[in-house]
């Protein structure tokens, strides 16, 4: 599995980065975060009060001036509003923020005032910050992570203000207008059994790729911002924002053609909760192609597919250790050598134990191929997973389009899956079959 499907799989939206290694940085890194957009404004005399009385309380005054600028206090404001954001999770998390000068281009809040707002924040023990890192030869950088402090909340809840009671003190902008549409990421890096998800890389929003990729999220995410969406009591849907991470950025001629799926904060719902979610208050459903990977991969190297049947018939091998493999396999691009941690654990879910012993890679790989000679093309070729994410992501993304606008009905994204309320499943079905047609000319099989 790359390190990239590793990472979707359990993508949270407001987290920047992900690794996999044992290092204290590294848990850090992968820990969920949430993004310090200094978009927010006070919006009332509470909330004006506390945060003139804050700035007043950690600024060092210099020469003639005797009260915080206009601009030191905006950013505080911002500041505070945010991590208030980030704190309402459950459970609460970190924010992050890039502090190079060039991030806060165009921005209200400038980077000078910030940053001496966040020095003077840390000094006086209101928030905590760890220090981001320059990318390094094989090493990704990290950006800067603002944690909020017991100081902070308590300062905050005697002017009555809380995490929760946070949109009746502040005006936030609506979670689309402070989220990029597209997203990039330069190539994963391994390095033995280490492997770093690629830096984040400057999005050219001048390509007329990304023009349109980005006006097609924008114009699907206003329309779930006018949706009731509901799910678990500790999930936060009401505001729900989805944008695209392509990948492999750093490839020569890059083409914004690989990678590019669809996230949002519902897909950090678990998988048995997620039936929990309504939309416009009606009960949903799932509905995802069988063998997404495997149907895309006989499209991209132009073989016949069969929808009459299960894909993954044919071995004299469970169906779960079939399709384990099988997506593992194109996944990597190459055959693994041994079972991968993550599918054991994966399949150890299923009822699946000791896989490495009653079910041999190698005794499985020459079952398997028997019957999908196709995977040895797949792995000779050169396509690789981000061609996969890419036809997938696109397939998405009409299909996110055709049914808001075309058919009315609401749909939240989980990669090959949509959520749908129960009462459109036969429409959608319809819907997601001619789309994927459109893109591989295999009509898929949908449940």
């Amino acid at each position: 599995m790359t390190p990239e499907m590793h990472y979707y799989h359990n993508n949270n939206t407001d987290s920047e980065t992900n690794t996999t290694s044992t290092s204290t940085a590294t848990n850090e890194r992968e820990a969920p975060t949430a993004p310090m957009h200094l978009t927010a404004r006070p919006k009332g005399a509470v909330s004006q009060g506390a945060i003139d009385s804050l700035s007043a309380s950690i600024i060092e005054l210099k020469g003639k001036r005797k009260t915080p600028s206009a601009q030191y206090i905006q950013a505080v404001g911002a500041m505070v509003a945010d991590i208030l954001r980030a704190v309402s999770y459950k459970p609460t998390r970190p924010c992050f923020r890039e502090l190079a000068a060039k991030a806060f281009t165009g921005m209200e809040v400038g980077y000078q005032p910030f940053t001496r707002a966040l020095a003077d924040m840390e000094r006086h023990g209101y928030v905590a910050v760890t220090k981001g890192t320059c990318a390094w030869k094989d090493q990704p950088g990290t950006v800067t992570r603002i944690y909020s402090t017991p100081k902070l909340l308590e300062f905050l809840l005697s002017f009555g203000i809380t995490p929760q009671s946070r949109f009746t003190h502040f005006t936030y902008k609506r979670a689309y207008e402070d989220t990029p549409p597209i997203q990039l990421r330069a190539s994963s890096i391994r390095k033995k059994k280490t492997v770093t998800r690629g830096r984040r890389m400057k999005v050219d929003y001048n390509d007329s790729r990304v023009k349109d990729y980005a006006a097609q999220i924008r114009r699907i995410n206003r329309f779930l911002a006018d949706q009731a969406i509901t799910g678990p009591e500790d999930a936060d849907l009401d505001d729900i924002a989805l944008y695209r991470v392509f990948n492999c950025g750093d490839h020569p001629d890059y083409k914004y053609n690989k990678g590019g799926r669809i996230y949002g904060k519902h897909q950090n719902i678990e998988r048995d909760e997620r039936h929990n979610i309504r939309i416009n208050g009606h009960d949903t459903i799932e509905i995802d192609v069988s063998a997404c990977f495997l149907t895309i991969s006989h499209h991209l190297r132009e073989r016949s597919f069969s929808n009459n049947r299960d894909p993954y018939d044919g071995p004299d091998l469970p169906r779960p250790i079939v399709k384990a493999w099988i997506n593992m396999t194109l996944s990597y691009g190459n055959y693994h050598s041994r079972w991968p941690k993550e599918t054991l654990d994966d399949l150890a879910e299923q009822g699946f134990d000791n896989v490495r012993k009653r079910h041999p890679i190698s005794k499985t790989r020459k079952e398997i191929l028997k019957h999908f000679p196709i995977i040895d093309e797949w792995c000779n070729s050169p396509f690789d997973w981000s061609d996969l994410f890419f036809i997938e992501s696109q397939i998405m993304a009409d299909l996110l389009e055709c049914l808001a606008f075309d058919h009315g009905i609401t749909a939240l994204p989980i990669h090959d899956a949509i959520i749908i309320p129960k009462q459109y499943e036969s429409v959608a079905k319809a819907v997601f079959s001619d789309v994927f047609y459109k893109y591989t000319k295999i009509r898929p099989i949908i449940k």
